[in-house]
């Protein structure tokens, strides 16, 4: 068997995510530079030094630029949550049906058609960062990285077994992890040595190399009879009425006000994900960071959220048995304690605080949608994640307008204000999460005719094909007496990983 048998999707990933990381990093610099001197008129070497250098001139500059750099990052975070979301929605139910590699070099080419037009644009040094939110939508259109992710995961649970899914979606999930780790850790010094046009080639070939490589190596997983794809067929494909229904129809044992209780609490603890557009901004100002400085914490800080994620999950609720809700409000709690921090911070010691603490934040939107599988129906959980992951998307689309907003009326009294905001929204989860753990689980229970259905269904032993809403969202307790790995596609973790543009 050929070597690219072995290692699939996880190839071109590869490729991708690498070019992606790589950009990440210089992008606030980027728009910092460009927009001192090509919007507000400022002299361009003096403006060169914003985020490179810690000077008077780069300390006097940053409060006058940021304002208006904060104002092209909300345009650019509404762009990018609002049109992914339509495809992201659907791009699970549509690739069931006709086929993974499609979509995946759907996603591959508007990537590289926004890159290469990015890559025009810095070219001529008088173009407004304005120019970079036109260059993205080409990526937007055709679902973006969120989509990319989410096809690739459907791919690996159609190519694998249970006796090796564990390892491949492994692997999927390190070679994320270790390209955000790689790219921030290089790309300042690649910087320095080169230019912004020449990064921006970079990731161009890389992206390039994932797009023939899926064309050339990849093999479809799905074995379809349709060999041409309408858009009448995709458009009649969808079915938002269904999803709906199924989230609010009447359960028994008050189910029904239990996940609607879960999803106002996601609701609450979610908003905060806005203070990452302003995030940069606060400490290039409040502290005075460069661009090393940030792309070493950045990488430390992936680190640091693998261990967590694993900590949490394995030895505090597989081993020591902690129950879900008590790891919710552990999350939150230090996610409350880093807000503060973060606030107050007059050194880089209370942010290194902050971001050792911040391990475990991904443990509650883990152990939520854990509870949630405990209360829903197997065949019912891609409808409801699906709702909950629509909602998130649109709840990060309003927190990336008001944050910005927040600290641009708070940026000459206290840039910091906006900690104290999601210091607040975490202790109102809190409070809720603390209401929740009053109430009895309903948890679900198969009837008959459903128990039926599943021995008739392991009686046939026929192969079916899982979609992608179904295998993303089981619960852990499920993955402890099986071997079988689902995969959940977080979007508040997509909504971190920085925009190309």
């Amino acid at each position: 068997m050929a070597w690219y048998n072995y290692l699939t999707v996880e190839i071109p990933f590869l490729f991708c995510m690498f070019g992606f990381t790589l950009l990440g990093p210089i992008m606030t610099n980027l728009h910092v530079y460009r927009t001192c001197y090509t919007l507000l008129g400022f002299n361009e070497s003096d403006c060169s030094q914003l985020g490179n250098e810690d000077n008077s001139v780069t300390r006097w500059l940053e409060p006058k630029v940021q304002p208006t750099v904060n104002k092209i990052n909300m345009v650019n975070s509404v762009i990018n949550s609002s049109l992914p979301l339509i495809f992201c929605m659907f791009v699970g139910t549509w690739s069931d049906k006709f086929g993974r590699k499609p979509f995946m070099i759907l996603c591959y080419a508007g990537l590289i058609i926004s890159t290469a037009m990015s890559t025009v644009i810095i070219h001529f040094s008088s173009l407004s960062p304005w120019w970079f939110i036109i260059s993205s939508i080409p990526n937007l259109m055709t679902g973006g990285v969120s989509s990319l992710m989410v096809v690739n995961s459907a791919y690996l649970n159609d190519i694998t077994t249970e006796k090796n899914r564990v390892i491949r979606l492994g692997i999927f999930d390190v070679i994320f992890a270790s390209s955000s780790v790689v790219g921030n850790l290089i790309s300042p010094y690649l910087l320095y040595a080169t230019d912004y046009q020449t990064i921006y080639l970079i990731c161009l070939c890389l992206i390039g190399a994932s797009f023939l490589y899926t064309i050339f190596f990849l093999s479809e997983s799905l074995k379809s009879e349709r060999k041409a794809i309408s858009v009448e067929e995709i458009l009649n494909s969808i079915n938002l009425k269904e999803i709906v229904k199924h989230t609010i129809r009447k359960r028994e044992n008050n189910a029904r006000a239990y996940i609607f209780c879960i999803i106002c609490i996601n609701m609450i603890f979610a908003f905060p994900m806005g203070e990452m557009s302003v995030g940069t901004l606060y400490l290039r100002k409040q502290l005075h960071w460069t661009l090393i400085k940030f792309s070493r914490v950045n990488s430390i800080t992936s680190l640091g959220n693998i261990f967590g994620t694993i900590f949490g999950t394995y030895v505090l609720y597989k081993i020591m048995k902690v129950k879900e809700l008590s790891l919710c409000i552990f999350g939150l709690i230090l996610q409350s304690i880093a807000n503060i921090l973060r606030g107050i911070a007059t050194s880089d010691y209370y942010i290194y605080g902050a971001l050792l603490i911040s391990i475990f934040d991904g443990l509650p939107h883990l152990m939520i949608r854990t509870i949630m599988s405990f209360v829903i129906a197997p065949e019912e959980m891609g409808k409801i994640f699906a709702v909950l992951s629509i909602i998130t998307s649109l709840e990060g689309m309003l927190s990336n307008l008001v944050y910005p907003l927040i600290y641009n009326a708070t940026i000459d009294i206290n840039s910091g204000i906006y900690n104290f905001v999601s210091f607040g929204i975490h202790i109102l989860a809190i409070i809720a999460m603390f209401f929740l753990s009053r109430l009895t689980l309903p948890r679900y229970k198969p009837s008959q005719e459903d128990e039926q259905n599943k021995e008739q269904n392991e009686k046939r032993k026929t192969p079916s094909i899982t979609s992608v809403n179904n295998f993303e969202v089981s619960s852990i307790n499920e993955r402890r007496s099986s071997k079988v790995m689902m995969v959940d596609v977080d979007m508040r973790k997509l909504s971190q990983t920085p925009s190309l543009y």
